[in-house]
């Protein structure tokens, strides 16, 4: 995995202002060479600080873990 892409992850979990979360995670999705929606997903169910169940009806998506 490029630095890049864990840069960038580590800027949007950091990011408090949502236009500018939106617009790292794009960047993630055309790294990764998939949408944005998919990277939202994959940041939900990596962090359970969101609270947010883990998803798995999006098995095709792979998860980047963050060292």
């Amino acid at each position: 995995m490029s630095s890049n892409i864990s840069e960038l992850c580590k800027q949007s979990m950091r990011c408090k202002d949502q236009e500018k979360k939106r617009e790292i995670d794009y960047l993630i999705a055309t790294e990764l060479g998939c949408n944005r929606k998919d990277v939202e997903t994959i940041f939900q169910a990596m962090h359970p600080g969101t609270k947010r169940p883990y998803r798995k009806e999006k098995k095709h998506v792979k998860v980047y873990r963050i060292k």
